[in-house]
């Protein structure tokens, strides 16, 4: 009955008017809703406001999004890491020649601001119709999800279209930070302001998600529905707390974000807030080693047991025939280039060992591609923040003989020996490079890394020989005539 709801809501209130539909557009930033009656009837009801919610997940995990170019399709051809054919739309990407791939990136821009529009179109209504949520704790968290939601894709918009942070200000466009849904244009803010609002709405996650139930119980209580079923107190809205924007997602989101504007000491806070969190048996709430027993026996491919934040699809299977099974996405004829370039044939490294497989294609010629998205019973999420970036961060921002053990740890858990990890910036900068990209291949996280260290060709593994790297992807034209 959900499942019919949600899509219910979708087809009848997708917050994006002039929008949705890409080529009519003209201001990209001129949201209102289709029609304000559907929106009325959609959150007179508890269950409509939850059905909102649940469609702005949706959206973030359609093909356009975090469903497949904003995870391992084109933000991983931006990082390098597939081999791509020529002239296609893959090779603009992957030589950073956005002029050539004007329609994808605005559909990007389009349809990040979709989401967040659909965000604040909840904020509003939740508000208004208050008093028709019942369920005791519901509207702190659905109002916690937004505004967590809300910095979420604000700040993947900064980190596609905005500047290196390393760089001055001037260098890249500047954005709208959208609250409210509205028919006016909204112009740009300065740098500065757009990361105060962003750490505004995190502020505003953290104080309305502090009773988030995953606090309280285990993730596997809340994920297993005999355990569920057994917390009275809960509604189903409060089980599997990782596929939504929970309170430690939003810790670590604050560590992306700190680490991004260049604040190690908070960005090594917030990241081992979530690292050190127990369950009230003194266990770790999320548990790095579970990533031996996942991969060896194949029943977690996409470490669900390390995701803080993964976003459900049900449907993941069809994308890993799509775009995997079909090696579509494939680095080498051969697993020389992963084995031996990525991974320096270690022979031991579980990921060498566990996450890459090579396919055979109907003429028998072959390509060596992943294996992470081979969906397994329940372990559909795509890994949108995982516990292992949390420990990359707290080795980059934190004290150096923390930052060794948690590096002993994060080596040791991979079957590697452990190794120093902090002579100085420059070699430090290397290690966190090194395993960004064995860590994190297909999910969409080092294009990131490379942009924030502002790598030049030479730290972009498998980089064509004529890119020029070009971090700052391009505004919709009618977006730079504001």
């Amino acid at each position: 009955m959900k499942q019919i709801s949600m899509k219910k809501y979708l087809l009848s209130l997708l917050v994006a008017s002039s929008c949705l539909s890409l080529g009519s557009c003209d201001k990209w930033l001129t949201v209102t809703p289709d029609t304000e009656m559907s929106a009325d009837e959609t959150f007179k009801t508890e269950l409509g406001i939850k059905d909102a919610l649940a469609g702005v997940y949706v959206l973030m995990k359609d093909g356009g999004l975090y469903g497949a170019n904003l995870s391992y399709s084109y933000i991983d051809n931006m990082a390098s890491l597939w081999d791509v054919t020529a002239s296609s739309i893959e090779e603009g990407f992957h030589l950073h020649q956005y002029s050539r791939v004007t329609g994808q990136v605005d559909q990007i821009y389009g349809k990040l601001y979709n989401a967040i529009a659909n965000v604040n179109n909840i904020l509003k209504y939740i508000e208004l119709n208050k008093d028709v949520i019942k369920t005791p704790g519901l509207y702190d968290a659905i109002r916690g999800e937004c505004f967590a939601l809300r910095a979420y894709l604000h700040f993947d918009l900064m980190r596609l279209f905005g500047p290196i942070p390393s760089l001055p200000e001037g260098a890249g466009a500047k954005l709208s930070y959208m609250k409210s849904v509205t028919s006016s244009i909204q112009m740009p803010v300065s740098f500065e302001e757009y990361r105060v609002a962003i750490n505004q709405d995190i502020t505003e996650a953290e104080k309305y998600l502090s009773n988030d139930p995953i606090r309280q119980y285990s993730i596997e209580a809340l994920r297993t529905p005999t355990e569920f079923a057994q917390i009275k107190e809960l509604d189903d809205f409060f089980a599997n707390r990782t596929v939504k924007m929970n309170y430690y997602a939003v810790h670590a989101l604050k560590a992306r974000v700190a680490v991004w504007y260049g604040d190690k000491e908070l960005a090594y806070e917030a990241a081992t807030e979530v690292i050190n969190a127990k369950n009230e048996n003194g266990t770790a709430k999320f548990d790095i080693s579970g990533i031996r027993k996942a991969l060896l026996d194949k029943s977690d491919n996409l470490l669900v047991c390390e995701q803080i934040f993964g976003l459900f699809d049900y449907n993941l299977s069809d994308k890993f025939t799509q775009y995997f099974s079909n090696a579509n996405l494939y680095k080498g004829a051969n697993s020389t280039n992963i084995k031996t370039t990525l991974f320096g044939n270690t022979g031991k490294d579980i990921r060498e060992l566990n996450q890459w497989e090579l396919k055979t294609l109907g003429d028998a010629s072959t390509r060596y591609t992943t294996n992470k998205y081979k969906a397994s019973g329940m372990n559909r999420q795509i890994p949108m923040i995982r516990l292992s970036e949390l420990y990359l961060i707290a080795i980059e921002c934190g004290p150096t003989s923390q930052a060794q053990l948690l590096y002993n740890k994060f080596l040791e858990v991979r079957s590697l020996d452990a190794r120093p990890v902090f002579k100085n910036e420059v070699d430090l900068r290397k290690e966190i490079l090194l395993q960004f990209r064995k860590e994190f291949y297909a999910e969409g996280q080092l294009f990131y890394l490379y942009k924030r260290y502002n790598s030049p060709r030479v730290d972009i593994l498998f980089a064509n020989p004529s890119l020029l790297p070009n971090y700052i992807l391009p505004l919709p034209i009618t977006e730079i005539k504001k």
